[in-house]
């Protein structure tokens, strides 16, 4: 038998288990001031909105998947500790306004949800 190290796998209803690390999973929707999402494929470079979005994230970003289309969807894994909620995630976004990077992307009606959980594949979603 192995001692346990660090938490606990827990079971399997459905729920997400972390063992001996604190994650938070947000479900982001970007946003212009109009509401219509933002086409992220070419906005994702050095200096530019994404970067600059991922900038805004107080705890910063441990991992994200950026939607291969226009719906401006980034699904991204923060650190648990010390995580905001996803309303004061929400309001920081927002508040970058209307110019944000290099490209200049308008994220001010930019919505933010707490993720339900997470999903592996072995192909690009």
């Amino acid at each position: 038998m192995v001692d346990r190290v660090n938490g606990s796998v827990g079971t399997t209803d459905g729920g997400i288990y972390s063992p001996g690390q604190s994650v938070k999973f947000y479900l982001i929707a970007v946003k212009d001031s109009s509401a219509a999402a933002v086409d992220l494929r070419a906005k994702d470079g050095t200096g530019q909105s994404v970067e600059a979005l991922f900038f805004a994230f107080p705890t910063g970003v441990l991992a994200y998947d950026l939607a291969n289309a226009n719906t401006g969807v980034i699904h991204v894994v923060v650190d648990g500790h010390a995580a905001p909620s996803a309303a004061s995630l929400q309001t920081t976004l927002r508040a970058l306004g209307t110019s944000v990077g290099s490209d200049g992307a308008d994220v001010s009606g930019t919505t933010v949800a707490d993720g339900a959980g997470f999903t592996v594949s072995g192909s690009a979603v």
